[in-house]
């Protein structure tokens, strides 16, 4: 929408300025989005402690620490995503319109028809950087959401399984021990 009888030459400014302007949107999606998934996951982790047998705890004190983590995580991590996501997605967006109009150019496009090229490409990419953006922030807060639900609950020696997708995406780092691969199915402290 933002490019939309703009000239070619004020494409790459407009789109910045566009991106700069949805800030507000994306910080209060993103605050309410991982506010309901930490809340969902570590109520999993929460009723667990409580069903556990040798535990019998109620978890209303940890319920609290929790709530009161929750809101300070999410105050503090939001702005540092979106600041994340803004840079990468302006810098893949401004880089993907401006190859897509130099070829246009090169071709002998109208104005017109770069504009279509631009809403096109931006489209396209938007579709493709909102599922990158949702699978990461997903993750993200549902692991952090059962960390710090169950250190909430204050068990002593609380441990983690380890457990990697094992396949090509998984994270490889040679001769580290924090490779996926090679922590699959291993307990770790908390």
């Amino acid at each position: 929408e933002a490019v939309d009888g703009v000239s070619p030459a004020l494409v790459e400014f407009t789109v910045a300025n566009a991106l700069e302007k949805s800030r507000p949107d994306m910080v209060r999606v993103l605050k309410t989005t991982i506010t309901k998934i930490m809340r969902m996951f570590s109520g999993d982790v929460l009723a667990l402690a409580k069903a556990y047998p040798a535990y019998q705890m109620e978890t209303k004190d940890a319920e609290t620490r929790f709530e009161s983590h929750l809101q300070d995580y999410v105050d503090r991590h939001v702005g540092n995503r979106i600041t994340g996501i803004e840079r990468t997605t302006r810098k893949y967006v401004i880089r993907a319109i401006r190859d897509e109009l130099a070829y246009a150019l090169e071709e002998g496009a109208s104005p017109q028809e770069m504009v279509k090229v631009v809403k096109a490409t931006y489209e396209g990419f938007s579709t493709a950087r909102a599922a990158t953006i949702v699978n990461t922030e997903t993750g993200i807060a549902q692991n952090e959401s059962q960390r710090a639900a169950a250190k909430a609950l204050g068990i002593p020696g609380l441990k983690k399984f380890w457990i990697s997708e094992q396949t090509e995406r998984s994270r490889q780092m040679p001769r580290d021990s924090t490779d996926h691969y090679v922590m699959h199915e291993t307990s770790v402290g908390l």
